[in-house]
């Protein structure tokens, strides 16, 4: 069986059904495929393939109808019937040689070439530059944001810009800031978090900020203790910033730990809970369902708004159209509101993914690719290998200080236990900003490390 994300098809019967197969063997002059449910060839009206190669750009809308076919079956169980398609139509033929051809092309590089250069032979990705990496975060940083921000003009259209958009907060998401956050008055905790940025302009400190996010939304290590979060939330309250929690997705054993801290938190004073509470896992979503009087209003988190975010996509260009997933389904957001009264969201400024459709909290300039469940960087930091980090019960800290480098022309760092991108260009350009934020944008969310 062919995989179905490279070689699959529909048919189209009499009464206006629709169904898609799977091709299980192809030739240019028929195709063996598999379909659900009970269907006589004669009911069969009209046959596509599609044959696609994810790295062929020609292969993007290659859906054909097929002109001249004839249905033999083969054979059927319980869920599927199997057909065999002869096909006498030369399109089809010519597809089929090309797609073959392409096919043992890409096999006899994915043989014989490195990584690097299969993906410069097929997406233009610059395997040169693989070895240009900073001496060390700061560095790296510095490199990344020495001329990021627009000046005179431009910085007064993107500050503009920035500040029609009601909420603009910060992550507060590493335990040296939050020391910082509670000994420091706003504006010089403010000023040391810009500078440890690496972003090289003064202009920065015009932001208007006016919330705070605690916690963080990959790393249940980085979410503070109860007494700690209380003096957080009291703390911003009092400089008239609107706190946020962030929680990662909870484990099955943190269960009990997480609604003990939840309840205390809604039994705390209004002053020293925050606003709203960011999960990433129905799970937190239910507990504070649960919650007598509906104490914090939700929002889903990013983690839970899926989408393709890779670095090196910057080598293939922008696609045509946004990458829509379940938060733009309109089913599924009526199910959030009506189970969890969910009805705000995260999102990350992204070119190529869609907005969700409701109240949307865009975070920016760091991307969130990829998150697992244990910590590659302490790994390294304790053995020199990331690739066995193992679970990680106490948490020492190296996040505060070191990152994993990606070679500086992807812009991507390994941050705390998650792979980060950077979208540079919503900093220096108010229209680059502008396309990010879209319609349903009422927060910008700055997370720098």
């Amino acid at each position: 069986m062919l995989p179905f994300s490279i070689a699959s098809g529909k048919l189209n019967t009499a009464d206006g059904t629709a169904r898609e197969f799977s091709v299980q063997e192809l030739s240019p002059r028929g195709f063996l495929f598999r379909v659900s449910g009970d269907i006589r060839p004669d009911e069969v009206k009209e046959l596509y393939i599609s044959l696609r190669l994810p790295f062929r750009r020609e292969d993007e809308n290659a859906a054909m109808i097929l002109k001249a076919w004839r249905l033999t079956p083969q054979g059927s169980d319980r869920y599927f019937q199997t057909f065999y398609a002869a096909v006498d139509d030369p399109e089809y033929t010519q597809a089929v040689c090309d797609f073959s051809g392409a096919y043992l092309d890409y096999v006899n590089a994915k043989l014989n070439l490195g990584e690097a250069e299969l993906a410069q032979k097929y997406t233009g990705y610059p395997a040169e530059k693989e070895d240009h990496f900073s001496a060390d975060f700061t560095r790296w940083k510095e490199k990344m944001f020495t001329t990021v921000f627009p000046e005179g003009e431009a910085w007064d259209e993107w500050l503009k810009t920035v500040n029609r958009i009601p909420e603009r907060m910060i992550c507060v998401n590493t335990k040296r800031r939050c020391n910082r956050f509670l000994t420091l008055n706003f504006s010089d905790f403010l000023k040391t978090y810009w500078e440890e940025t690496g972003l090289q302009s003064g202009s920065i400190n015009k932001l208007q900020i006016n919330g705070v996010v605690f916690g963080s939304e990959t790393c249940r290590h980085l979410v503070p203790e109860l007494v700690e979060l209380k003096q957080l939330n009291l703390r911003a309250h009092r400089a008239g910033l609107k706190p946020a929690l962030a929680f990662p997705p909870m484990k099955a054993e943190e269960t009990e730990s997480r609604k003990l801290l939840l309840n205390q938190l809604s039994g705390a004073d209004p002053s020293e809970r925050p606003d709203e509470i960011v999960v990433n896992d129905l799970g937190t979503a239910e507990l504070i369902h649960e919650l007598p009087g509906d104490p914090f209003r939700l929002r889903l988190g990013i983690l839970m708004n899926r989408h393709t975010k890779d670095p090196r996509q910057r080598c293939r260009g922008k696609g045509s159209e946004p990458e829509k997933n379940l938060l733009n389904a309109p089913f599924y957001l009526e199910y959030l509101k009506k189970q969890f009264h969910i009805s705000a969201f995260s999102a990350e400024a992204w070119p190529g993914c869609a907005l969700p459709s409701g109240d949307t909290a865009l975070t920016l300039p760091y991307i969130q690719t990829n998150t697992g469940g244990h910590c590659p960087l302490r790994a390294l930091c304790l053995t020199g290998n990331r690739g066995n980090p193992g679970e990680a019960e106490f948490c020492p800290g190296f996040c505060e200080n070191s990152a994993v480098l990606y070679p500086d022309f992807l812009q991507t760092a390994g941050i705390q236990n998650s792979v980060y991108t950077l979208n540079t260009e919503v900093l220096k350009s108010a229209q680059e900003l502008r396309n990010a934020v879209g319609e349903t944008t009422t927060r910008l969310v700055f997370n720098f490390f």
